[in-house]
C-alpha cells in the first residue's frame, strides 16, 4: 500500500517554520581517491566560501538544509570519507545506511578518474539498492586529463552495474560551479524516491528519516486530530 506523500499534505503550510526545521533527514556519503576534492567541495557548499582543505584523515563530518522545488527541507547530514587506502576498512563502515552517495573525483587526474571504478564496486556492496548516486567531476577550473566520451562511458558503465541512474556533474569548489547542484540533485532525487514509496523513512536501513516538520504534518493532517477546546 503506497504511504501518503508528506510533501502533498495541505496542512504543512500551517506549520510555522524555522529555518532549522525539516521535513526529511538523510545520510550522504563523499567518497573519491586522495586529494579529489571532496573536502573542498563539501567546505564550498557548507561555509559559503573558497579554502584548500588538506586531506582528511579518517571520516569528517558536516551538514545543510537543502530546498526542493522550493518547499520540502532535506537535512543533508554529510560524511566525507578519506580516500587513502590505509582508511578504507574504517570509511567502507560509513557506507552502510547512506541515502545519497557522491563519488568524486579530479578532472584533471587520470589515477583519480581511473579510481572510480572501484568506488562504484563498493557502492554496491554496501549501500542501500535505491540509494542515489551522483558521479562528480571536480576542479573544473584546471586543464582536463579526462575526456567527455570517457567520462560519458563510465556513467554508462556504472549505471549498469549499479542497476540505477547514476547521473554526473562537473563543478569547481573555486569558482563555485555546480556546488549546490550536486547536493541539491541528491536532495530532489531522494524527495522523489520517497514520493514514489521506493525509499521509506520508517525504515531504518534506509538512511532517511522523518524530521519535526513532517511529524508536524502528520499530526496536523490525522482525521484524529482535535483542538484543546
Amino acid at each position: 500500500m503506497k504511504k501518503t506523500s508528506l510533501s502533498s499534505l495541505d496542512s504543512r503550510s500551517a506549520i510555522p517554520r524555522t529555518r532549522d526545521q525539516y521535513e526529511y533527514l538523510a545520510k550522504v556519503v563523499l567518497i573519491g581517491s586522495s586529494g579529489s576534492g571532496k573536502s573542498s567541495l563539501l567546505h564550498r557548499y557548507v561555509s559559503r566560501d573558497w579554502r584548500a582543505v588538506s586531506q582528511t584523515i579518517g571520516v569528517g563530518f558536516a551538514s545543510r538544509v537543502a530546498l526542493v522545488d522550493g518547499s520540502t527541507r532535506v537535512k543533508l547530514q554529510i560524511w566525507d570519507t578519506a580516500g587513502q587506502e590505509r582508511f578504507r576498512a574504517l570509511t567502507r563502515s560509513y557506507y552502510r545506511g547512506a541515502s545519497g552517495v557522491v563519488v568524486v573525483f579530479d578532472l584533471s587526474s587520470r589515477p583519480s578518474f581511473q579510481a572510480v571504478s572501484e568506488f562504484m564496486q563498493d557502492v554496491k556492496n554496501m549501500t542501500p539498492p535505491d540509494s542515489c548516486v551522483l558521479l562528480v567531476g571536480s576542479k573544473n577550473d584546471l586543464p582536463q586529463a579526462v575526456p567527455k566520451s570517457e567520462i560519458a562511458g563510465l556513467v554508462d558503465s556504472s549505471a549498469v552495474l549499479l542497476g540505477r541512474t547514476v547521473e554526473f556533474v562537473a563543478t569547481s569548489a573555486l569558482d563555485n560551479l555546480n556546488v549546490d547542484a550536486v547536493f541539491e540533485s541528491v536532495a530532489g532525487s531522494l524527495v522523489t524516491k520517497i514520493e514514489l514509496g521506493q525509499i521509506d523513512p520508517e525504515d531504518p536501513a534506509s538512511g532517511v528519516q522523518y524530521g519535526d516538520l513532517s511529524y508536524d504534518a502528520i499530526t496536523l493532517a490525522s482525521p484524529n486530530a482535535r483542538g484543546c477546546c
